[in-house]
Formats: C-alpha cells, structure tokens, sequence
C-alpha cells in the first residue's frame, strides 16, 4: 500500500545548516548576510509537500496517485484543491464528491502540479491565500506564477535527455524571486534584471549540457543544466538585499576585469559574494543540495579537486561554460585567440579535450 509522504520535518537551525556546506564557516558578519537569512530564507525553504510535488515529476512514472499523496499530508492543499475542482465540474450541494485521484486526473497533472506550487509560493512569498471570484474560480491561474518554469517545460518538451528533469525546478526558483521581487521598491529595475540573469543561466546550461556529452565518465551529468540555470541566482538574492548592488553590478559591466578581483570588489562591497548565497538558496531549495557546492565554488573549482571529484568536474563545467557564454564564438582552430578568454587561470587543473569541445560548440545555435 502507498503509503503518505513524512510530514515537515523539523527546520535546521541555521548554524547546522552552515556546518553543512564546506568554507561557510568563515562567512563574514555581513549585514547582507543576515538580512538574507531573515528575508530571503523563510521564501525559499522549499516545504516538503513541493518538495514531494517537483520530485514526483522528475519521475518518469508520476501518477495521480502519487500526487493526491501530497496532498492528503496537508490538509490546506487538499481544501483548495477541492474548491477548483468544484468550480470546474460544478458540482451541486449533494453531489457526491469524487476522490482526489480522480480530481486530479479531471483537472490534469501538469495543473495539479501548478496549483499545488502556485499556492505554496503565495503563502510562503508573499504570506497570502488565492483570492476567488464570486463564481468560486480562482482570479489568478496557478501558470501565471510558473511563467519561468513552464517556459522551460515547453521549450524541452520531447527531449530525453535524463538533466532536463530538474529544468522546470530551477524555473520554479526564478518565478519565486520575480514574485519576490514584486514586493522590493526597486522592482522596476530588479525585474529585468532577473531575465538578463536566467538568459545567461539558460545560455550557460545550453553550452554545458552539450559540452558534458562528450566528456567521458561526467559524474554530474544530471545536474548540469540545472546547476548553470541558477548559478547564479546568489546575485538575484544580493539585488533584492541591496539595490546598490544593481548599481554595481553596471560598473562592473563596463570594465573588463579578471573574475577573481571582481569577486573581491563584491566581497569587500558587500561582505559577502553571490557563490556563498547562491550555495545557501541550493540547500534551502533541497532539490537541488546535492550540488550546491559547485554552485559555492564555481569560481574556484581547483579547491574541490582533491576532496570531491564529482562536484569538482560540475564546479569546473560552470566555469568553463560561463566563460564561453560570455565570450560565444563559433571556433574552428585551436589558436584563436577567444580560447584563452573561456581557460581561465582558476581552470588550469581542468582537463578538457579542446577538440570535442568545439564540436559541442558548433551544436548550440
């Protein structure tokens, strides 16, 4: 017998949390440090029944079953859900009431799925409940909260390959940051600054992903497009926390500086760079732990070479891939000159066969 998903399991403090995640320990006294953890954090601590709703649909044998099971540990979803449901079959008062599996397969399981994950962030953003038209429909539609996630659904529909399975998990965490940032005064610049960072995360992961293909025994391989969409997603948390950093961010932009001293200028800014709370938001987001330390050491891959071989060829990847993504050029011969702009010095120890890499290359449109 299917048995019910754990109920929530007790909230770490954060001093475990931090222990967790290798060199974290040294994070300054940052003020926006502290105010990520007290703004940021509460939003995007993934609660179980999503948790269980995004890692069902990675399965290929997701069924309604299956869904309705998250639903039955909370009380709260399965009430609202029940509410559509009646709006859409219109159900008179007597009508016997059809069981949630069967619920679930007359609204749909992509819907399902939407409305479970559009309702979480409502509550756990913005700390609101989905507001209803006299008739008992729903006056904002679940997809309209998923515009990220679902455009990242529709646009790998019909590809196979096993690293498209967290896709529509990194969308759902930009849609928590457009709603996010949706409260900030600053929202009219915040907004189209969190397009520009997820085209260049979609961009990076596009390059990755071909480029993981033809490099032998890749370990990681089903965390790559995943990983390069949201690596930096720790600079969205900074824009939110400080709208200088917006500011910043454009002087940066202007001038043509090596990766190692503008993550300084950003430490000794902020107190803080975007690595570290980038690697945070992976953990508190939990589908996507398992790689957060290549999302904290990014930029220096080489220290995860010796301890952790797996995450060290994913930290590495990022790397490499960001710098081609900044520098795109189709290539046809090992001397151009573009080459030393994607092996950066942090890349040294990364070895890679140049020759399959521009066929990789010549994939990406």
């Amino acid at each position: 017998m299917a048995q019910k998903p754990q109920a929530e399991p007790p909230k770490e403090n954060v001093e475990d949390l931090v222990a967790r995640i290798p060199a974290l320990q040294t994070v300054p006294d940052s003020p926006v440090f502290q105010k990520f953890m007290e703004v940021i954090v509460p939003m995007v601590d993934l609660p179980r029944t999503s948790q269980f709703v995004l890692e069902a649909f990675m399965a290929k044998d997701v069924t309604a079953e299956k869904l309705s099971m998250a639903m039955k540990g909370n009380a709260y979803y399965e009430r609202t859900f029940y509410q559509v449901i009646d709006a859409l079959s219109k159900r008179k008062e007597g009508d016997p009431q059809p069981t949630l599996e069967a619920a679930i397969v007359l609204m749909g399981m992509q819907n399902s799925r939407n409305l479970i994950l559009g309702v979480q962030m409502l509550r756990s953003v913005l700390g609101t409940h989905p507001e209803w038209t006299p008739e008992g429909k729903l006056k904002t539609a679940p997809k309209d909260y998923l515009k990220y996630a679902l455009a990242l659904e529709e646009s790998n529909a019909g590809k196979k390959e096993d690293y498209l399975d967290l896709a529509f998990s990194a969308g759902v965490l930009f849609d928590m940051f457009v709603m996010i940032s949706e409260a900030q005064e600053h929202k009219k610049k915040l907004t189209p600054y969190i397009d520009t960072i997820y085209k260049r995360g979609l961009k990076t992961a596009v390059i990755a992903s071909e480029i993981s293909k033809v490099v032998p025994e890749f370990g990681f391989r089903r965390y790559v497009y995943a990983a390069c969409l949201v690596h930096d997603i720790g600079k969205v948390a900074m824009a939110v926390l400080d709208p200088a950093y917006l500011d910043f961010q454009d002087e940066l932009s202007k001038k043509d500086l090596p990766r190692a001293l503008v993550k300084h200028a950003e430490l000794k800014r902020f107190g803080i760079n975007h690595s570290v709370l980038g690697a945070l938001i992976c953990e508190y987001f939990k589908v996507f732990a398992p790689f957060s330390g290549a999302i904290l050491y990014q930029h220096e891959p080489y220290l995860l070479m010796s301890r952790q071989k797996k995450l060290f060829e994913l930290a590495a990847l990022i790397s490499f891939a960001t710098n081609i993504a900044s520098n795109f050029k189709k290539i046809d011969k090992l001397d151009d000159p573009v080459i030393e702009r994607w092996k950066t010095p942090e890349l040294g120890t990364y070895k890679i066969d140049m020759g399959k890499v521009f066929k990789a290359i010549a994939k990406v449109p």
